[in-house]
Protein backbone atom coordinates (compact mmCIF):
# COMPACT_ATOMS: atom_id res chain seq x y z
CA UNK A 1 0.00 0.00 0.00
CA UNK A 2 3.02 2.50 0.00
CA UNK A 3 5.98 3.04 -2.33
CA UNK A 4 9.11 4.99 -1.56
CA UNK A 5 11.45 7.44 -3.53
CA UNK A 6 15.09 7.29 -3.30
CA UNK A 7 14.95 10.45 -0.58
CA UNK A 8 12.65 7.99 1.73
CA UNK A 9 9.89 9.60 0.96
CA UNK A 10 6.35 7.42 1.21
CA UNK A 11 3.64 7.70 -1.36
CA UNK A 12 0.64 6.19 -0.67
CA UNK A 13 -1.70 4.44 -2.98
CA UNK A 14 -3.99 2.95 -0.18
CA UNK A 15 -5.44 4.02 3.31
CA UNK A 16 -3.16 3.06 6.11
CA UNK A 17 -4.02 3.26 10.08
CA UNK A 18 -1.66 5.11 12.44
CA UNK A 19 0.01 1.81 13.42
CA UNK A 20 0.94 1.09 9.70
CA UNK A 21 2.05 4.52 9.26
CA UNK A 22 4.77 3.87 12.37
CA UNK A 23 5.86 0.87 10.91
CA UNK A 24 6.29 2.39 7.58
CA UNK A 25 8.09 5.39 8.63
CA UNK A 26 10.43 3.26 10.90
CA UNK A 27 11.33 0.95 7.67
CA UNK A 28 11.82 4.28 5.84
CA UNK A 29 14.22 5.21 8.44
CA UNK A 30 15.79 1.78 8.59
CA UNK A 31 16.47 1.48 4.81
CA UNK A 32 17.17 5.20 3.86
CA UNK A 33 17.52 7.54 7.15
CA UNK A 34 16.74 10.52 8.51
CA UNK A 35 16.54 13.01 5.77
CA UNK A 36 16.78 16.66 6.93
CA UNK A 37 13.18 18.61 6.82
CA UNK A 38 12.34 20.89 4.46
CA UNK A 39 13.31 24.17 5.40
CA UNK A 40 9.65 26.42 5.81
CA UNK A 41 8.69 28.88 3.01
CA UNK A 42 9.46 32.65 3.14
CA UNK A 43 6.64 33.73 5.74
CA UNK A 44 4.03 35.67 3.68
CA UNK A 45 4.24 39.66 3.81
CA UNK A 46 1.68 42.18 3.35
CA UNK A 47 2.33 45.91 3.18
CA UNK A 48 -0.09 48.94 3.05
CA UNK A 49 1.01 52.58 1.93
CA UNK A 50 0.01 55.12 3.02
CA UNK A 51 -0.75 53.71 5.91
CA UNK A 52 -3.03 56.30 6.74
CA UNK A 53 -5.11 58.12 4.24
CA UNK A 54 -7.90 60.08 3.68
CA UNK A 55 -11.60 59.02 3.08
CA UNK A 56 -11.86 57.63 -0.59
CA UNK A 57 -8.32 57.99 -1.22
CA UNK A 58 -6.40 54.92 -3.28
CA UNK A 59 -4.06 52.81 -1.29
CA UNK A 60 -1.15 50.38 -2.31
CA UNK A 61 -1.42 46.92 -1.06
CA UNK A 62 2.66 45.06 -1.85
CA UNK A 63 2.18 40.99 -1.01
CA UNK A 64 4.83 38.16 -1.12
CA UNK A 65 5.44 34.48 -0.61
CA UNK A 66 1.64 34.03 -1.18
CA UNK A 67 0.74 30.42 -1.79
CA UNK A 68 -0.02 30.17 -5.85
CA UNK A 69 -3.73 30.03 -5.92
CA UNK A 70 -5.22 32.01 -8.37
CA UNK A 71 -8.37 32.59 -5.66
CA UNK A 72 -6.15 34.35 -3.59
CA UNK A 73 -6.85 38.30 -2.71
CA UNK A 74 -6.94 41.22 -0.87
CA UNK A 75 -9.38 43.63 0.76
CA UNK A 76 -10.42 46.34 3.20
CA UNK A 77 -12.92 45.96 6.23
CA UNK A 78 -13.58 47.32 9.40
CA UNK A 79 -10.88 46.80 12.29
CA UNK A 80 -12.01 42.95 13.91
CA UNK A 81 -15.42 42.78 11.80
CA UNK A 82 -16.45 39.46 10.38
CA UNK A 83 -14.11 37.44 7.62
CA UNK A 84 -16.95 38.52 5.03
CA UNK A 85 -17.36 42.51 6.31
CA UNK A 86 -14.73 43.29 3.61
CA UNK A 87 -15.50 46.70 1.38
CA UNK A 88 -13.24 46.96 -1.70
CA UNK A 89 -12.04 44.01 -2.51
CA UNK A 90 -9.23 42.69 -5.61
CA UNK A 91 -7.71 39.52 -6.96
CA UNK A 92 -3.95 39.68 -6.65
CA UNK A 93 -4.18 40.50 -10.71
CA UNK A 94 -6.03 43.99 -9.30
CA UNK A 95 -9.20 42.45 -11.22
CA UNK A 96 -12.44 40.76 -9.62
CA UNK A 97 -12.15 38.02 -11.55
CA UNK A 98 -9.59 35.12 -10.69
CA UNK A 99 -6.25 35.42 -12.91
CA UNK A 100 -5.06 32.36 -15.25
CA UNK A 101 -2.71 31.27 -12.21
CA UNK A 102 -1.72 31.42 -9.03
CA UNK A 103 0.61 34.81 -7.98
CA UNK A 104 2.64 34.23 -5.88
CA UNK A 105 3.84 38.51 -5.55
CA UNK A 106 1.70 41.48 -6.74
CA UNK A 107 1.05 45.09 -6.21
CA UNK A 108 -3.38 45.88 -5.78
CA UNK A 109 -4.61 49.06 -5.83
CA UNK A 110 -7.73 49.38 -3.35
CA UNK A 111 -9.85 52.10 -2.78
CA UNK A 112 -10.59 53.19 1.24
CA UNK A 113 -14.29 53.87 2.64
CA UNK A 114 -15.88 57.15 2.49
CA UNK A 115 -16.29 57.22 6.41
CA UNK A 116 -13.09 57.90 8.68
CA UNK A 117 -12.44 55.21 11.22
CA UNK A 118 -9.73 52.26 11.83
CA UNK A 119 -9.77 49.50 9.29
CA UNK A 120 -7.31 46.74 7.96
CA UNK A 121 -6.01 45.11 4.86
CA UNK A 122 -5.96 41.51 4.59
CA UNK A 123 -4.88 38.69 2.72
CA UNK A 124 -6.90 35.75 2.47
CA UNK A 125 -5.58 32.04 0.52
CA UNK A 126 -8.71 31.35 -1.44
CA UNK A 127 -12.32 31.99 -1.50
CA UNK A 128 -14.21 31.96 1.80
CA UNK A 129 -16.61 30.09 -0.02
CA UNK A 130 -13.87 27.13 -0.72
CA UNK A 131 -12.46 27.10 2.81
CA UNK A 132 -10.37 30.60 2.40
CA UNK A 133 -8.16 31.15 5.30
CA UNK A 134 -6.79 34.59 6.80
CA UNK A 135 -2.93 34.59 5.78
CA UNK A 136 -2.02 38.08 6.94
CA UNK A 137 -3.71 41.70 7.57
CA UNK A 138 -2.20 45.05 8.23
CA UNK A 139 -4.46 48.15 10.11
CA UNK A 140 -4.67 51.37 7.96
CA UNK A 141 -5.92 54.72 9.35
CA UNK A 142 -9.12 56.47 7.28
CA UNK A 143 -9.30 60.36 8.49
CA UNK A 144 -9.21 63.75 7.05
CA UNK A 145 -5.06 63.91 8.14
CA UNK A 146 -2.99 66.73 6.99
CA UNK A 147 -0.18 65.96 4.35
CA UNK A 148 3.06 65.06 6.53
CA UNK A 149 5.87 66.66 6.82
CA UNK A 150 8.49 67.00 4.22
CA UNK A 151 11.47 64.34 4.74
CA UNK A 152 14.51 66.35 5.72
CA UNK A 153 18.32 65.23 5.37
CA UNK A 154 21.16 67.56 6.22
CA UNK A 155 24.65 66.75 6.40
CA UNK A 156 27.66 68.32 8.55
CA UNK A 157 29.98 69.19 7.43
CA UNK A 158 29.37 69.33 3.97
CA UNK A 159 32.44 68.85 2.85
CA UNK A 160 35.72 66.59 4.58
CA UNK A 161 38.61 65.04 4.37
CA UNK A 162 39.17 61.54 2.88
CA UNK A 163 38.07 59.08 5.34
CA UNK A 164 36.51 61.53 7.49
CA UNK A 165 33.29 60.77 9.82
CA UNK A 166 30.26 62.96 9.21
CA UNK A 167 26.79 63.34 11.06
CA UNK A 168 23.76 62.48 8.89
CA UNK A 169 20.78 64.19 10.03
CA UNK A 170 16.84 62.73 9.43
CA UNK A 171 13.78 63.69 10.03
CA UNK A 172 9.97 63.19 9.10
CA UNK A 173 11.26 59.73 8.09
CA UNK A 174 8.47 57.02 7.38
CA UNK A 175 8.54 54.07 10.28
CA UNK A 176 9.67 51.74 8.77
CA UNK A 177 12.83 49.73 10.67
CA UNK A 178 14.54 48.99 7.68
CA UNK A 179 15.11 52.70 6.75
CA UNK A 180 18.62 53.41 6.41
CA UNK A 181 21.04 55.85 5.41
CA UNK A 182 24.29 55.62 2.79
CA UNK A 183 27.08 57.62 0.94
CA UNK A 184 27.69 56.63 -2.22
CA UNK A 185 29.48 58.20 -5.62
CA UNK A 186 27.41 61.42 -6.87
CA UNK A 187 24.88 59.38 -9.94
CA UNK A 188 25.47 56.11 -9.03
CA UNK A 189 22.86 53.62 -9.10
CA UNK A 190 21.01 52.61 -5.80
CA UNK A 191 23.71 49.68 -5.08
CA UNK A 192 26.57 51.70 -5.45
CA UNK A 193 26.59 52.73 -2.03
CA UNK A 194 30.10 52.58 0.21
CA UNK A 195 29.07 53.09 4.11
CA UNK A 196 25.68 52.65 5.25
CA UNK A 197 23.90 52.61 8.75
CA UNK A 198 19.97 52.28 9.18
CA UNK A 199 18.38 54.61 11.30
CA UNK A 200 20.02 53.12 15.39
CA UNK A 201 23.68 54.30 13.52
CA UNK A 202 24.03 50.20 13.35
CA UNK A 203 24.02 47.70 10.09
CA UNK A 204 21.47 45.60 11.74
CA UNK A 205 17.67 47.19 11.98
CA UNK A 206 16.34 48.52 14.80
CA UNK A 207 13.24 46.71 16.76
CA UNK A 208 11.23 49.48 15.30
CA UNK A 209 10.97 52.10 12.47
CA UNK A 210 12.59 55.39 13.71
CA UNK A 211 11.36 58.79 12.48
CA UNK A 212 13.74 60.94 13.11
CA UNK A 213 17.94 60.25 13.84
CA UNK A 214 21.22 60.87 13.53
CA UNK A 215 23.70 58.68 12.17
CA UNK A 216 27.33 58.84 11.79
CA UNK A 217 29.00 57.74 8.37
CA UNK A 218 32.63 57.59 6.72
CA UNK A 219 33.35 59.36 3.70
CA UNK A 220 35.27 57.29 0.92
CA UNK A 221 39.21 57.75 0.89
CA UNK A 222 39.23 58.97 -2.38
CA UNK A 223 38.78 62.17 -3.13
CA UNK A 224 35.77 63.67 -5.14
CA UNK A 225 31.83 64.32 -5.70
CA UNK A 226 29.61 61.80 -3.50
CA UNK A 227 26.07 62.31 -2.04
CA UNK A 228 24.27 60.67 1.13
CA UNK A 229 20.66 59.20 0.03
CA UNK A 230 18.05 57.90 2.41
CA UNK A 231 16.03 55.05 1.33
CA UNK A 232 12.76 53.88 2.77
CA UNK A 233 13.48 50.20 3.44
CA UNK A 234 16.13 47.72 2.04
CA UNK A 235 16.42 47.64 -1.60
CA UNK A 236 15.68 43.97 -2.24
CA UNK A 237 12.49 44.92 0.15
CA UNK A 238 11.21 47.45 -3.02
CA UNK A 239 13.27 49.96 -1.20
CA UNK A 240 12.85 53.83 -2.78
CA UNK A 241 15.43 56.76 -2.61
CA UNK A 242 13.32 59.40 -0.06
CA UNK A 243 16.13 62.37 -0.49
CA UNK A 244 19.72 62.80 -1.10
CA UNK A 245 22.06 65.65 -0.24
CA UNK A 246 25.87 66.16 -1.89
CA UNK A 247 29.07 66.16 -0.07
CA UNK A 248 32.75 66.54 -1.52
CA UNK A 249 35.51 65.12 -0.22
CA UNK A 250 39.15 66.33 -0.35
CA UNK A 251 42.21 67.70 1.17
CA UNK A 252 40.21 70.58 2.31
CA UNK A 253 42.68 73.35 4.20
CA UNK A 254 42.37 74.23 8.16
CA UNK A 255 39.75 76.76 8.91
CA UNK A 256 41.24 80.35 8.98
CA UNK A 257 42.36 81.31 12.90
CA UNK A 258 42.05 84.92 14.36
CA UNK A 259 43.22 85.83 18.14
CA UNK A 260 43.68 89.30 19.75
CA UNK A 261 45.87 89.45 22.99
CA UNK A 262 44.91 91.05 25.07
CA UNK A 263 41.16 90.80 24.62
CA UNK A 264 40.29 94.54 26.69
CA UNK A 265 42.70 97.45 26.87
CA UNK A 266 42.67 101.01 27.48
CA UNK A 267 42.28 103.73 24.80
CA UNK A 268 44.95 103.59 22.13
CA UNK A 269 46.73 100.92 23.51
CA UNK A 270 48.31 98.47 21.23
CA UNK A 271 46.95 94.50 20.99
CA UNK A 272 48.59 91.83 19.34
CA UNK A 273 46.66 89.98 15.80
CA UNK A 274 47.76 86.69 15.35
CA UNK A 275 46.26 84.73 12.22
CA UNK A 276 47.06 81.50 10.56
CA UNK A 277 45.69 79.28 7.91
CA UNK A 278 45.11 82.42 5.51
CA UNK A 279 44.78 82.06 2.28
CA UNK A 280 48.38 83.39 0.65
CA UNK A 281 47.02 86.40 -1.46
CA UNK A 282 49.60 89.64 -0.60
CA UNK A 283 46.58 92.07 -0.41
CA UNK A 284 45.28 89.95 3.21
CA UNK A 285 44.70 92.49 5.56
CA UNK A 286 43.20 93.03 9.74
CA UNK A 287 41.68 96.00 10.80
CA UNK A 288 39.91 97.58 13.69
CA UNK A 289 35.93 98.22 13.17
CA UNK A 290 33.41 99.43 16.00
CA UNK A 291 31.32 96.06 16.77
CA UNK A 292 28.48 95.91 14.17
CA UNK A 293 29.90 98.37 11.97
CA UNK A 294 29.79 97.78 7.80
CA UNK A 295 33.05 96.76 6.04
CA UNK A 296 34.25 100.33 5.25
CA UNK A 297 34.32 101.32 8.53
CA UNK A 298 37.85 100.62 9.60
CA UNK A 299 39.99 102.60 12.20
CA UNK A 300 43.16 101.14 12.18
CA UNK A 301 44.34 98.64 9.19
CA UNK A 302 47.43 96.66 8.17
CA UNK A 303 48.45 94.21 5.55
CA UNK A 304 49.53 91.34 7.13
CA UNK A 305 53.66 92.26 6.46
CA UNK A 306 52.29 95.04 9.51
CA UNK A 307 52.67 97.61 6.96
CA UNK A 308 50.16 100.00 4.84
CA UNK A 309 51.74 98.89 2.14
CA UNK A 310 51.47 94.64 0.31
CA UNK A 311 53.88 92.39 1.08
CA UNK A 312 56.00 91.12 -2.15
CA UNK A 313 54.32 87.85 -1.23
CA UNK A 314 51.15 85.93 0.10
CA UNK A 315 51.48 85.52 3.78
CA UNK A 316 49.65 82.65 5.32
CA UNK A 317 50.39 83.44 9.07
CA UNK A 318 51.47 86.59 11.00
CA UNK A 319 51.43 88.78 13.71
CA UNK A 320 50.33 92.49 13.44
CA UNK A 321 50.23 95.30 15.94
CA UNK A 322 47.24 97.08 15.70
CA UNK A 323 46.42 100.28 18.17
CA UNK A 324 42.91 100.61 19.51
CA UNK A 325 40.61 103.61 19.22
CA UNK A 326 40.64 106.41 22.32
CA UNK A 327 36.92 105.95 22.80
CA UNK A 328 36.13 103.32 25.42
CA UNK A 329 33.30 100.87 23.87
CA UNK A 330 33.10 97.79 22.15
CA UNK A 331 35.43 97.18 19.28
CA UNK A 332 35.95 93.94 16.54
CA UNK A 333 39.24 93.21 14.86
CA UNK A 334 38.81 91.62 11.23
CA UNK A 335 40.80 89.49 8.87
CA UNK A 336 39.29 89.83 4.89
CA UNK A 337 41.04 88.16 2.06
CA UNK A 338 42.25 90.86 -0.31
CA UNK A 339 40.91 94.62 -0.60
CA UNK A 340 37.35 95.81 -0.28
CA UNK A 341 38.13 97.32 -3.84
CA UNK A 342 38.84 93.83 -5.68
CA UNK A 343 35.96 92.31 -4.03
CA UNK A 344 37.41 91.08 -0.31
CA UNK A 345 35.73 89.07 1.75
CA UNK A 346 35.56 88.63 5.39
CA UNK A 347 37.48 85.55 6.32
CA UNK A 348 36.84 85.66 10.50
CA UNK A 349 37.18 88.25 13.38
CA UNK A 350 36.86 88.93 17.17
CA UNK A 351 36.07 91.14 19.53
CA UNK A 352 38.19 93.37 21.90
CA UNK A 353 36.91 95.73 24.31
CA UNK A 354 38.06 99.03 25.23
CA UNK A 355 37.92 99.81 28.83
CA UNK A 356 38.02 103.63 30.47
Amino acid sequence: DAGFDLQGTRTFFGNLDSEELAVVDGLASAVFGRVPPVPPPGSVTLTVSPQSASPGQNVSISVSNVPADPQAWVAVAPSGSGDGSWLDWRYLNGQQYAPSAGMTAATVTLTLPSSPGNYEVRLYDRHLSAGGQLLISRPVTVGDTPPPASVALTVSPQSASPGQSVNISVSNVPADPQAWVAVAPSGSSDWSWLDWRYLNGQQYEPSAGLTAATVTLTVPSSAGNYEVRLYNRDLSAGGQLLISKPIAVGNTPPSVALTVSPHSAGPGQNVNISVSNVPADPKAWVAVFPSGSDDWSWLDWRYLNGQQYEPSAGITAATVTMTLPGSPGNYEVRLYDRNLSTGGQLLTGSGVTVIP
